[in-house]
């Protein structure tokens, strides 16, 4: 079985592989010594992601339902079902306690990483999500053949998710968005262009 995704806890010296054989694995970075096997995932780990202040753990797997274990004992704390196909990204904006997930059915949806309570529903793609990332001021990106920016500060004030759809003109293959710092959006494509 292949290991399909990565993820460090630095804080906690942890690295953490996800894999084909439906399990996650946390491994002590300075020994190298398997601490616990996450269990419960009916399909493989198609993505990892971590929220260290909270000492969270969350697995997106092809069988629909995000998974939040502790970082620290290897206990799940919620299942996260909502998604009617695969999760195929996962972003954290730690300051404001809020997980997003991605999936090949078109949605991204937010949720609360303290209860694992889903909070909303954003149906603005028409292709899978394939990506998704956060911005250190509550800026949250997904990405599929457009970018969908959210502003997260409106939520958390008024309940309200502002999001504004930003168009990639002329790209048709798959693409992967990373935001940066300073307000930048970079894009990757297969197509081997990166552009600003």
């Amino acid at each position: 079985n292949y290991i399909t995704c990565l993820a460090i806890a630095e804080a906690q010296g942890i690295l953490i592989t996800g894999s084909q054989d439906h399990t996650a694995k946390l491994w002590d970075l300075r020994t190298g010594a398997l601490q616990h096997t996450l269990q419960g995932q009916t399909n493989y780990i198609t993505c990892l992601a971590i929220a260290e202040a909270q000492g969270i753990l969350i697995t997106g797997p092809q069988d629909h339902t995000a998974k939040l274990w502790d970082l620290r004992t290897g206990a799940l704390q919620h299942n996260l079902q909502g998604h009617t196909r695969a999760i195929t990204c996962l972003a954290i904006a730690e300051a404001q306690g809020i997980l997003l997930t991605g999936s090949i059915d078109t949605t991204a949806k937010l949720w609360d990483l303290r209860t694992g309570q889903l909070l909303f529903t954003l149906g603005a793609h028409s292709s899978p999500v394939l990506e998704a990332a956060c911005s250190s001021s509550g800026m949250l990106f997904t990405a599929s053949s457009k970018v969908v920016a959210m502003d997260l500060r409106g939520f958390m004030q008024h309940g309200v998710v502002v999001h504004t759809t930003l168009p990639v003109p002329g790209w048709s293959k798959e693409k992967h968005y990373t935001p940066w710092a300073q307000g930048i959006l970079i894009t990757g494509s297969i197509d081997t262009t990166a552009k600003l």
